[in-house]
């Protein structure tokens, strides 16, 4: 029911409840709920008005807080990734990360160099798409898309093929890739990788 409905049905009750004697026959209680009814109809309807805003609004709380652990999840792994890249020497201790020797031998050696040039196009406007304000925002852009190419089932198995070769995971080979492909795509854009540290959060456009 609409409120031009919920409006019409309150005059006519108020209307038809003026005309009424209802103390002659009726008890008490009836009498005031027939005096009053329009009253509490309108009540009601804006008791369950609220019940429906604090319904919404709940749901509305409950899927912001999802996308902070899913965004939250995903900075978590990819943390965990540059330890053990670290760890195993294949990327510099270095801001922003480079590969070392050994992590462009695995580059290589893994074929994910040759699956990401061979997407560079379509990294790039999947990069493009995101609209990175800065150097920083475009690294994170890189490697989300570079890590979304997994959704395809023939770059998947290259890359299935490439980690079994390499004695490493599909996620680990991804973001070295991104890493390489990340100067290239910067450069596509007009930036510069030595400008990501000077953004520290995605949250910070220049």
């Amino acid at each position: 029911m609409d409120t031009g409905s919920i409006i019409a049905l309150i005059a006519f009750g108020a209307s038809a409840t003026a005309g009424a004697d209802s103390s002659a026959t009726s008890p008490r209680w009836l009498d005031v709920v027939l005096r009053f009814w329009p009253l509490i109809l309108l009540g009601c309807v804006m008791v369950w008005g609220i019940i429906v805003l604090v319904f919404k609004a709940g749901g509305l709380v409950k899927t912001v807080d999802k996308t902070e652990t899913r965004v939250e999840k995903i900075e978590k792994k990819v943390d965990a990734i540059i330890e053990f890249l670290l760890s195993k020497g294949l990327v510099a201790i270095s801001s922003p990360r480079t590969l070392t020797n050994d992590g462009r031998k695995l580059l290589e050696e893994s074929g994910v160099k040759e699956i990401v040039d061979e997407r560079f196009d379509e990294v790039l406007n999947g990069v493009r798409t995101r609209t990175p304000k800065n150097a920083y925002q475009a690294e994170a852009a890189v490697i989300e898309v570079v890590r979304a190419l997994a959704a395809d089932p023939q770059a998947l198995s290259r890359l299935q093929n490439g980690a079994f070769k390499s004695g490493v995971n599909v996620e680990l080979l991804l973001y070295i890739g991104a890493i390489y492909i990340r100067d290239k795509v910067l450069a596509a854009l007009d930036l510069l990788a030595e400008d990501i540290d000077k953004q520290p959060s995605a949250n910070n456009p220049a």
